[in-house]
C-alpha cells in the first residue's frame, strides 16, 4: 500500500504494491499527453531508482500503479516528483520534489 501524508510525502513497505492517484484540474488530457513519476535516492543523483509512466487517463486522473519490483528497494528516504508532458509542448510539475519513504516490514515472502 502507498500512503499519502502531509506535504505530498509517500510511505510504503519494501516489496508492497500500491496505487497513487493524482487529480488534475483545469486541463483535459488528450492523445499524446503523458505523466512521469520519478524516484531518486537524492535530488542531485543522475540515476533514477525507478520511474513510472502513465499515458492513459480517466476523468483527468493520473493513476500510478506500483509493483512489488518498484518498492523492493533498500529501506530509506527517497525523493520523488510528478511531471506531465502535454502534447501542445507544455511541461508542468504537478508534485514538487517530496519524500518517498520505504520501510522494512516484519513479514517477508
Amino acid at each position: 500500500m502507498i500512503s499519502t501524508k502531509r506535504n505530498n510525502r509517500l510511505e510504503t513497505y519494501r516489496g508492497d504494491t500500491g496505487i497513487l492517484s493524482v487529480n488534475v484540474a483545469g486541463y483535459d488530457f488528450i492523445e499524446g499527453d503523458y505523466a512521469i513519476l520519478s524516484v531518486k535516492k537524492d535530488l542531485e543523483d543522475i540515476e533514477y531508482v525507478f520511474q513510472k509512466r502513465v499515458d492513459k487517463f480517466e476523468d483527468n486522473k493520473i493513476v500510478f500503479l506500483f509493483t512489488e519490483d518498484d518498492t523492493d528497494i533498500e529501506a530509506g528516504i527517497y525523493m520523488y516528483d510528478v511531471k506531465i508532458y502535454l502534447s501542445d509542448g507544455r511541461r508542468d510539475r504537478l508534485i514538487r520534489p517530496s519524500e518517498f519513504e520505504v520501510f522494512v516490514g516484519v513479514t517477508h515472502d
